[in-house]
């Protein structure tokens, strides 16, 4: 064994990593992805980037991964219940452990494992001797036993959140010492591993009776010191309890490990090895990081390579004497000129410090805000280069606020990173440079925050620009792109300026209201009930259901009996008070979400409601929206429709509603072509009618608004694929009749059940689904092995296509009726989009002709096989106008 140097000015680093941790943290945050065979890859993948990034950017001397065995420990002799209630590993986790143990071992990490031993303990010994040694020990996990080893020599390491936690992080995260953590725990017991702890004591008072007397030994002896009868009686009755949790939570530093330091040294990777399980894995980008010649000398630091030159210090220039004619020369090639804003500190207030342009390899130039910005802007609209940047809505944001010139969008590299793969978790620049091979850059926000940082995204987009623009072509994304995505920018832009004004006063009468009819709620469910309890207490609600009122429990979780809305739905058939409470929550949740809190956010400038759109979060390509979100304020209700009254018009003015009729049936009868659908639509019936005189077998005049009700749901349960479960739960009945409703809508829509099947088996064959305007989206759940992740996502595959294809047309509309009415000069504007409907802002002098060219220009966006039909409404508030 090698002897660590000590008395060194640099301890060296020695990183420890809990493997089916971290393997199994992947597998759950990494859904979805297998190859085009339906092998399971995403823990793999998970691991990969995590390891990859562990050595290209923490360097570490000394590199170890340690694994549970399957043989007992001592702690199942000591408490035979120890992780039992642990399910099995997923079958789609197992089968990726070979391509593990491929991936670590063409990484080159030793790995640790000794039977009778966790790896928690195995970790825990070779931690505190390396310590001891001298040597620098960062463990890899978030795992809360490990916190009991955080000293000033071992740090543990969130490799999610890229943050080193030390003493003060646990003190602050758990209000306890390190060395109380196993006391901590002992009380407050932990699920994951089935320690029993305390019953009754959680994490609040555990923490505070360990901050007040240091151990569960001490505490124990001191309880006649504990305030409360009630817990002092608890701790009395569970103190071998107490005791037992702590023993089994407590790590053990005294596994009989042998300290190999020269075996554990970091060594350069198989790169061939790597090569061939990212080939055969389908890990495109990871093998972009395998570099093509041989590996450096055994003993030395692996670096995996990239295809590009790393954008991470670039020459920032400032002599923009020399900047100007770069840019007309750029302008002159129809060259791509990237853009990047250098923003403030996390938290800091707008406007941006300055920006940075890349024209070539060479340098970026870097303008501080102000007129040298303005000027620019001026400069840029003249010559019309390219302009590209990541995530440009921002810059356009800046830009009218400084009074420049508007800048063109010409290519948003996050923008086509979504397009091509929208079910990723994320765009972040930093990432997507990594994953094109275009070197290491400053992570998150901190990449942007110094003019140096700055330059390097400004070099980065302009190198992904070109492998972007490729990527699109292939897949046949860029008349997506070009002409419904990139525009879109600017018109969402201009919406989110404009904001809606909200009448405060009226939302503060309705909040008073709304207040007041929630007490008489609450004083009727405390009647219902026989007794007052904590309505917020899943634990009392429990009592009150199921042993009070004696309903039937439905469904067993780990605490006891589930009380969530799908039960009281359920319950609410039998009893009152489950219906009661189902109100309950659905009108707090409307005061504190809207009522409450839209008018703190109302900007004391303009007096309205700034709302902020999101364009690659969806995978169906829909938008959404946040700060506030104003896409789920409910349309139907009392209530919903007593908040959007407090959605005015600015005075002279209007707003004009344009919602989409039945839009996803309509386009379900188009890509269907089921003659029942279309011949409806082509008439003029009302289709949801038309769906109940085939359920009910009965005439039209027969069908009453109850099956009409009825038929509507079971419409909409075809698209988003619901199951007969899913269909009873929603109407009240039993599967049996959900599914006889099911089957008949199928014989009588042969059409939608042959779209239906064809689409599914498209998507199983090709692995992706397109939507009419060829946006894309990966469906891997349907290579899966386990029933129920294929049946995700043959529901998936199909409410892709329809939902999706009815974002895209919704996104068309917008362009073209912003189009519009820029050419017509119109004061009118576009303030909201809500799934299938636009909210315009419109002179009462324009109402008129406005609602002629919302009307011509969102029924004549497609040529579809039925026609397209909208409903318009015009009022003071939205509530009219809808």
């Amino acid at each position: 064994m090698g002897h660590v140097p000590t008395g060194a000015p640099t301890p060296q680093t020695l990183y420890l990593i809990d493997g089916h941790s971290h393997l199994y943290r992947a597998y759950y945050a990494i859904r979805h992805l297998s190859t085009a065979a339906g092998l399971p890859t995403n823990a793999v993948y998970g691991m990969a980037t995590m390891l990859l990034k562990i050595i290209r950017e923490r360097h570490p001397d000394y590199l170890v991964i340690a694994f549970d065995t399957k043989a007992p420990t001592t702690r199942h002799q000591a408490y035979a219940a120890y992780k039992a209630h642990r399910p099995p590993m997923p079958e789609e986790l197992s089968v990726q452990f070979p391509h593990l143990k491929r991936l670590i071992e063409g990484l080159r990490i030793p790995q640790l494992s000794i039977d009778g031993y966790e790896a928690d303990d195995l970790i825990a010994t070779v931690a505190t001797q390396a310590a001891a040694q001298g040597m620098a020990v960062v463990i890899v996990s978030t795992d809360k036993d490990l916190y009991q080893l955080v000293g000033p020599s071992i740090l543990l390491y969130d490799s999610l959140k890229e943050q080193l936690i030390g003493p003060k992080e646990v003190a602050a995260r758990f209000g306890v010492a390190p060395e109380q953590m196993a006391d901590f725990l002992g009380l407050m017991g932990d699920a994951v591993d089935n320690v029993p702890g305390v019953p009754g004591i959680g994490e609040k008072t555990a923490a505070s009776l360990i901050a007040r007397f240091g151990s569960i030994d001490r505490l124990l002896s001191h309880l006649e010191e504990v305030d409360k009868p009630k817990l002092r009686e608890t701790l009395r009755q569970h103190a071998d309890q107490a005791r037992l949790s702590r023993d089994l939570a407590t790590l053990h530093t005294d596994c009989p490990i042998a300290l190999e330091w020269e075996h554990w040294r970091m060594a350069s990777p198989d790169h061939q090895q790597l090569r061939a399980l990212f080939t055969e894995l389908e890990f495109t980008r990871l093998l972009k990081m395998i570099p093509d010649d041989p590996p450096p000398a055994s003993g030395q630091a692996a670096h995996l390579q990239t295809d590009a030159a790393a954008p991470s210090t670039p020459t920032v220039r400032t002599d923009l004497d020399r900047l100007w004619p770069a840019l007309e020369q750029a302008a002159g090639r129809h060259q791509v000129v990237a853009v990047a804003l250098h923003t403030h500190a996390a938290g800091a207030a707008t406007p941006p410090a300055g920006l940075c342009l890349s024209l070539d390899d060479s340098a970026a130039f870097y303008l501080p805000w102000g007129p040298p910005v303005a000027d620019l802007c001026e400069r840029l609209r003249v010559r019309q280069p390219v302009i590209a940047g990541h995530d440009l809505k921002p810059l356009l944001h800046a830009v009218a606020a400084l009074g420049a010139a508007p800048i063109t969008p010409g290519f948003d590299t996050k923008l086509a990173a979504y397009l091509l793969d929208p079910t990723r978790a994320r765009y972040e620049l930093d990432h997507l440079a990594g994953t094109y091979g275009l070197g290491p850059l400053p992570t998150g926000p901190a990449l942007c925050e110094s003019p140096e940082g700055c330059g390097a995204a400004s070099q980065a987009i302009r190198q992904l620009v070109p492998k972007l623009q490729a990527d699109l072509e292939q897949y046949g994304l860029r008349p997506l792109y070009d002409e419904v995505e990139l525009p879109l920018i600017e018109v969402l832009s201009a919406m989110e300026r404009t904001g809606i004004l909200l009448d405060i006063a009226l939302m503060e009468t309705v909040g008073a209201e709304l207040r007041g009819h929630l007490e008489r709620i609450e004083a009727r469910i405390y009647q219902l009930a026989g007794t007052t309890f904590n309505l917020n207490s899943p634990k009392q609600l429990a009592e009150i259901l199921f042993d009070r009122l004696g309903l039937p429990p439905l469904k067993k979780i780990k605490t006891g009996y589930s009380t969530d809305e799908s039960v009281l739905t359920q319950l609410a058939l039998q009893h009152e008070l489950p219906s009661e409470l189902l109100n309950y929550r659905q009108l707090t949740k409307l005061q504190s979400t809207y009522v409450e809190a839209l008018p703190a956010l109302v900007d004391p400038k303009t007096g309205r409601l700034h709302t902020t759109f999101h364009q690659t979060v969806a995978a169906t390509g829909r938008l959404s929206s946040s700060d506030p979100n104003l896409q789920n304020i409910p349309i139907r209700g009392e209530w919903g429709q007593r908040i959007r009254q407090c959605f005015i018009a600015a005075p002279g003015c209007r707003l004009l509603s344009s919602d989409y009729n039945q839009i996803e049936l309509r386009l379900l009868a188009h890509l269907s072509h089921d003659s029942t659908l279309l011949n409806a639509f082509h008439r003029g019936d009302d289709v949801h009618t038309t769906t109940g005189m085939q359920l009910f077998g009965l005439p039209r005049e027969q069908i009453t608004p109850q099956m009409r009700r009825v038929a509507k749901t079971v419409n909409f349960a075809v698209i988003y694929g619901m199951s007969p479960f899913g269909l009873s739960q929603e109407l009240g009945i039993s599967q049996a009749e959900a599914k006889r409703y099911i089957d008949r809508y199928f014989t009588h829509y042969r059409g939608v059940k042959q779209f239906i099947d064809d689409t599914i088996a498209r998507a199983a064959a090709d692995g992706v689904v397109t939507t009419i305007w060829r946006r894309r989206r990966p469906i891997p759940e349907l290579g899966q092995r386990p029933a129920a992740t294929r049946a995700l996502g043959e529901r998936t595959a199909v409410n892709t296509v329809v939902q999706g294809s009815a974002a895209d047309l919704i996104k068309v509309a917008m362009n073209r009726v912003d189009r519009r009415l820029r050419r017509e000069n119109r004061r009118s504007a576009l303030l909201l989009q809500i799934h299938d409907e636009l909210l315009l802002e419109v002179p009462e002098a324009e109402i008129e002709a406005v609602t002629a060219l919302v009307r011509e220009e969102m029924e004549g966006v497609a040529d579809l096989s039925v026609p397209l039909r909208v409903d318009l409404g015009v009022g003071r508030h939205w509530a009219d106008a809808h």
